[in-house]
């Protein structure tokens, strides 16, 4: 993934010449755009026959667009040297269509009951999306009308607290970063509340003026201007889209439906102008069996996808909702005599030693253990954490942690890390299985926004909802734990990417009573090779000639 600081003078990034900073504009800043990956292809040559997106959020609903239609069109001369592999882009919340954005701005305002009834009305009356330059003295009240409605709140995540400052009594105003023709005009624009974490550019401002973090990114500090001038922004870049869907491209548009800068509605109106017509309709897509979205697929490529919960930037904190971060399947299942675990082993390269050690499976006590699949460093600061918990319960009253208790207090701390400024989601997903006097065995799943529940059987990982939908088929109330094995073995060599099942490639782990005490076993290689074979899931070895 290569990020680009674009256009010059936005971050670290800067020109040796102050006229450069005079002459931006869209054009100038998809040639520099291009300009670049040029160069870059041809410093790492061996790049070039990936598969190439470009993607981007808010003002970059122009820049994306703008840079695959000069990559498009520059293709079709190019040479071998030149020749750019794009196949599609991405755009975030972003301003695509001029009339409809300001149309949706105000809808959203007005639907998420930000301003009144008559305002709405008269910001419809008085007030020409068509011609922002022809605008009435009465229109123009109407919109600091409107601008006072959002001061109090973060419009680029409107259920989000807002920052305040050291005292706890105020809040910090900060720049609107992308302005509407409309309300430029207007002082009180500049005033309102911004970023998407109620305090992040606070953050950014302290973390990017280190020292240590300038010299870290070989920051060039001296004295850099601000741009100030924006020559040519076109009105919509609808045309290109669809061109660039003739053309082949995959296009798809996403918003979080809590942004109000570049709300919903907006995008929704825009992408209706296009006149496209539905493949599929509008569904729910969902992660961890909970709804993550709303999406609509279009003839031509586009896929339009909503985002539930996520402000303007989604990805900085719904990032978990990628499936691609939690690589590898876990699946748990609740037996009469106890609970099995079973995991996949994501082996990445050939180069890499295999681990002594299990990478799926983690006792966190003497009666309870987890599977996990996710990242990694995550999973281990959440597992000593359960550790620690679960030490001090016993310490504290002389007996061990009740399950659900131990889980509920490990959400507790992953559920407050999606609160707060400056953290991030944990990306690790967990089943725990136990057993205590009070409930005896139980099976519990937790996603990375720290909600959990009570499961007879679940999956957790990649192709979760597969293997879910197999358990539903294959679980029998009053299963004997080895009958849980046999059904998570043949539902993870149904839905893991990979093409084989081998012991290597998989974990095996059981928490059940021994001699009245709770006993937590890992399947050792031998033995998962003898169950694979038993239960008709691999293939016994040749014998020799």
């Amino acid at each position: 993934m290569l990020f680009l600081e674009a256009p010059v003078g936005v971050g670290f990034s800067y020109t040796n010449r102050s006229e450069d900073l005079q002459m931006l504009g869209d054009r100038i800043t998809a040639d520099d755009s291009y300009a670049f990956l040029i160069r870059w292809f041809k410093r790492f040559p061996s790049y070039k026959s990936h598969d190439f997106y470009i993607a981007g959020e808010s003002y970059a609903g122009h820049y994306v667009p703008q840079l695959a239609e000069l990559i498009y069109e520059r293709n079709k001369g190019a040479n071998k040297e030149s020749f750019i592999n794009l196949k599609g882009f991405m755009i975030g919340n972003g301003a695509i269509n001029e009339e409809t954005d300001q149309t949706g701005f105000i809808e959203y305002a007005w639907s998420h009951a930000i301003i009144s009834d008559q305002l709405y009305k008269d910001i419809l009356k008085d007030c020409n999306f068509k011609d922002t330059n022809s605008q009435t003295t009465l229109c123009s009240n109407h919109v600091k009308s409107f601008f006072q409605a959002y001061s109090d709140i973060n419009i680029y995540s409107i259920y989000t607290p807002t920052c305040l400052n050291s005292s706890g009594n105020g809040k910090r105003p900060r720049n609107l970063l992308l302005a509407p023709p409309l309300f430029t005009q207007h002082d009180l624009w500049h005033k309102l509340p911004s970023g998407y974490d109620p305090c992040i550019e606070d953050y950014v401002e302290k973390y990017f003026n280190r020292e240590d973090v300038q010299r870290a990114l070989h920051a060039n500090v001296t004295k850099l201007e601000v741009i100030r001038k924006w020559n040519d922004s076109p009105d919509t870049v609808l045309p290109i889209i669809r061109k660039l869907l003739n053309a082949g491209l995959r296009v798809w548009i996403y918003s979080g439906d809590t942004d109000g800068r570049v709300p919903v509605t907006s995008t929704r109106y825009s992408i209706k102008k296009m006149g496209l017509k539905i493949k599929e309709g509008w569904r729910a897509w969902f992660h961890m069996h909970q709804v993550g979205g709303w999406v609509v697929t279009y003839d031509g490529g586009l896929t339009f996808a909503t985002v539930r919960g996520a402000g303007h930037q989604s990805p900085s904190r719904l990032f978990v909702y990628n499936n691609r971060c939690l690589e590898g399947s876990a699946i748990g299942i609740l037996s009469k005599d106890g609970v099995v675990l079973v995991g996949e082993k994501k082996v990445t390269s050939k180069l890499l030693q295999t681990s002594t050690s299990t990478e799926k499976m983690y006792k966190i006590d003497d009666h309870v253990a987890c599977a996990v699949a996710g990242i990694m460093s995550d999973a281990n600061i959440l597992i000593n954490t359960a550790r620690v918990q679960a030490q001090r319960y016993t310490y504290a009253y002389q007996e061990p942690m009740p399950v659900e208790q131990l889980v509920q207090s490990l959400c507790d701390t992953k559920q407050g890390y999606t609160q707060y400024g400056g953290l991030r989601p944990f990306g690790v997903s967990f089943l725990f299985a136990g057993w205590d006097k009070n409930f005896g065995f139980q099976l519990y799943m937790s996603d990375p926004s720290g909600n959990y529940g009570g499961w007879k059987a679940a999956a957790i990982g990649a192709n979760n909802q597969a293997a879910q939908s197999m358990l539903k088929q294959e679980y029998k109330d009053g299963i004997t734990r080895e009958e849980a094995v046999q059904v998570a073995l043949k539902v993870l060599s149904r839905t893991m990417d990979s093409t084989s099942l081998t012991s290597d490639k998989l974990e095996l782990a059981e928490v059940f009573l021994s001699a009245g005490k709770v006993k937590y076993q890992v399947c050792s290689a031998k033995s998962l090779s003898e169950l694979l074979l038993k239960f008709g899931l691999t293939q016994p070895p040749a014998e020799a000639a």
